[in-house]
């Protein structure tokens, strides 16, 4: 749908969610092109040493030398969609036995999402048009998750990032060899292979992994079937993630670009807009967990401490730590002791998924910055658990009805996901991002502009103009709320990292070491005209906006900064 919206003579990369995120694995790839092996930050131009080991977008970037970066990308995103699907379905396996629950946890595991269609927005994060003000108040006015956090489910995971989808491939497939490994011993070094990819790659679900399988171990130790040999396979399995821990602990200490980068800060989320996420499953899955008698003192547990988030939450209301680390090791100790009184499980399977479930909605909590990332694919085992009570309630039904009352709730439990496919076609059509400062389709300028700057790469940094977000306004020219159109003046510094191997000042919120303060002395030496004050950036190219240019009535002024390489409808581009 997006190639068939594409103005003529534009170029669509495939990406209207989180642009500038996906033009940095986008600058990794395009090295990985150049034959690097170790990828260095473009999008500053402070000295580095180049350390970071991408496998993932490494072979991304040799495929993307023979078919080219954007279908590359989508490509990757389809296939690990599908082993993501293929996985996922083995893991059902061992978890019941039933062909009909089985279909059922994998279509809601897949499709299943909160209650964000009750307050949709397009864009941020917080609730700012009408709604329902009880849902509103329960809400603490915060979107729920379903809504913008798309590493949290599959499928809006699989619309927008192909990351996300590898690594889900990666999680899937390890937790299937652990437990395969009680048998097999052949899957210990497969699951440590797949560890020490997963580490290298998203870094954040090794510690996720470690987590619940600490869980998982409680599990089985409060029911006596750890044997010590899978025990110790569980360990091989995991300590496949050293090597690279080891070389991330060695890149962390030798480059201050990467340190600049690892403290970014990426709080998760206020409790309430994680609960409004996953509320439907979380329901569901609490149910299935309640009917079964052994199941209940690990439940009250578990239910208690997400009471007692849900009331503190009104004392989250702004970015930060939620818990302490002291806190955050009581309550993980207390859901371990929820996992060590998980009795009578049908199978290994079924335990693993219910210690998944229960530590997800808590392990965002730990007390480190990438906190957010820790929310990886929650929607997974609450989505397995409310399958199963699904396929329970419908099982002694006749065929036909039980078949339509099937997708009438998968239907209602992933109504979220028909806004978010709604939204990227919105966003096509609109050509902004729903960062709304970055254009979707990248115009004839840009692309006569990418074309000046491929062969310079890294010798090449670029100083773009950036304009604010253009808000849509009705009729009478008030603001219309959560609604953006194409900017007037996008940001295009990211993309000439992520499609030419250029470098820029200031390009990226999270990559740019310091990038507020850089953004401001990028616009100030752009608007000074002033060749030395630009050099003194290090900038070698500057491009300006003709829209500003004409409104100043200067669109010849830049002739003074130097060589003008490029004049088009929309940018002119001058080589310092």
């Amino acid at each position: 749908m997006g190639l068939l919206m594409q103005p003529i003579g534009f170029a669509y990369l495939g990406i209207q969610y989180n642009f500038d995120d996906h033009m940095v694995y986008a600058g990794w790839m395009r090295q990985a092109m150049e034959g690097r092996l170790l990828f260095e930050n473009r999008f500053t131009t402070i000295d580095q040493p180049g350390l970071t080991l991408n496998i993932w977008f490494l072979v991304l970037g040799w495929i993307a030398k023979l078919i080219g970066i954007p279908l590359a990308m989508f490509s990757a995103r389809v296939v690990t969609t599908i082993t993501s699907v293929l996985l996922l379905g083995k893991l059902v396996d061992r978890v019941s036995d039933n062909q009909f629950a089985k279909k059922i946890a994998l279509l809601i595991s897949v499709l299943g999402v909160g209650t964000g269609t009750l307050v949709w927005h397009n864009f941020g994060r917080l609730i700012v048009k009408d709604c329902a003000e009880p849902l509103k108040a329960a809400l603490l006015g915060y979107l729920p998750t379903d809504v913008w956090q798309p590493e949290g489910f599959f499928l809006p995971s699989a619309l927008t990032n192909g990351l996300f989808m590898v690594s889900l491939t990666l999680i899937l497939f390890i937790f299937i060899c652990v437990l395969d490994s009680k048998e097999n011993v052949n899957k210990v070094a497969q699951g440590a292979v797949a560890m020490g990819v997963l580490m290298n790659i998203h870094s954040y679900d090794a510690l996720l992994i470690g987590l619940v399988l600490i869980g998982f171990i409680c599990s089985l130790l409060g029911t006596k079937l750890l044997s010590k040999e899978w025990f110790l396979r569980g360990c091989f399995i995991i300590a496949g993630s050293v090597p690279f821990a080891l070389w991330f602990i060695y890149v962390l200490k030798n480059d201050p670009v990467f340190q600049a980068r690892a403290a970014t800060e990426t709080f998760s989320p206020n409790f309430r807009a994680v609960i409004g996420g996953y509320f439907w499953l979380i329901g569901m899955g609490s149910v299935y967990l309640a009917i079964k008698k052994s199941y209940r003192l690990s439940l009250a547990v578990f239910s208690i401490t997400l009471i007692l988030l849900f009331v503190f939450a009104t004392s989250h209301l702004q970015d930060g730590y939620y818990l302490g680390f002291s806190t955050w090791i009581v309550g993980f100790s207390a859901l371990c002791f929820a996992c060590w009184n998980l009795k009578e499980s049908k199978s290994d399977g079924e335990r693993l998924i219910i210690v998944w479930a229960m530590l997800s909605l808590f392990i965002p909590y730990f007390p480190a910055l990438f906190q957010r990332k820790l929310l990886m694919m929650a929607a997974i085992p609450w989505g397995i658990l409310a399958g199963l009570l699904l396929a329970q309630f419908l099982g002694t039904r006749e065929r036909s009805q039980r078949t339509l009352a099937a997708i009438l709730g998968i239907l209602i439990l992933s109504a979220s996901n028909i806004k978010w496919i709604s939204r990227e076609l919105l966003l096509a059509r609109l050509n902004v991002s729903n960062t709304a400062v970055h254009n979707v389709y990248l115009s004839k300028d840009l692309q006569s502009m990418l074309s000046l700057t491929e062969s310079g790469g890294r010798n090449i940094v670029i100083g773009a103009q950036v304009g604010g977000m253009n808000q849509e306004t009705d009729n009478n020219g008030k603001p219309v709320l959560d609604s953006f159109v194409a900017p007037i003046i996008p940001d295009i510094n990211p993309i000439f990292v992520g499609l030419s191997g250029n470098r820029t000042y200031a390009g990226h919120w999270s990559e740019t070491p310091d990038y507020a303060r850089k953004r401001g002395e990028l616009e100030r030496a752009l608007a000074s005209f002033s060749p030395q004050q630009l050099k003194s950036l290090g900038i070698t190219h500057a491009i300006y906006s003709n829209a500003y240019l004409n409104q100043l009535g200067i669109p010849s002024k830049v002739e003074q900064v130097g060589e003008v390489l490029f004049r088009g409808k929309q940018w002119t581009m001058i080589k310092i």
